[in-house]
């Protein structure tokens, strides 16, 4: 169970590193720092995304004909909405991860390339406060 938790911690924690390296990628392009605008969209996402992921897998088992207030020692649930119940919230979100991995093969946003944009922030950076120091 420790290394379950390990890897849901490691892949949890990738989507934030992605989103710095897209949010320094847009200060670099636009000189502005729009961070905070970054994450709370990308919240607001999130929560819709939870809030469609419930009612979707909820309403599908419900479909299935699986009762939640069923006695577990004589169900009324049959095998086949079990089953669906185990398919719904396993093989379902399974398959939207499988359909995602080629986008992160193909992510396009390297530990160079951030090296390099991060770089540019500084750079850029630097000029600024000297121009204002020249001023």
């Amino acid at each position: 169970m420790g290394s379950e938790m390990c890897n849901k911690r490691q892949l949890s924690a990738l989507p934030y590193a992605m989103a710095a390296d897209v949010i320094d990628l847009d200060s670099a392009q636009t000189g502005k720092r729009q961070g905070g605008a970054y994450f709370s969209i990308w919240s607001m996402t999130r929560k819709l995304a939870y809030a469609l992921g419930l009612f979707v897998g909820t309403s599908l088992v419900v479909f299935w004909g699986f009762d939640s207030l069923a006695d577990p020692m004589n169900t009324t649930n049959t095998q086949f909405s079990l089953l669906m119940l185990a398919i719904t919230y396993s093989v379902i979100p399974a398959l939207f991860k499988f359909v995602a991995m080629p986008l992160l093969w193909n992510y396009p946003l390297t530990e160079e390339r951030v090296a390099e944009i991060q770089a540019e922030i500084e750079l850029n950076k630097s000029k600024t406060e000297g121009a204002a120091g020249a001023v």
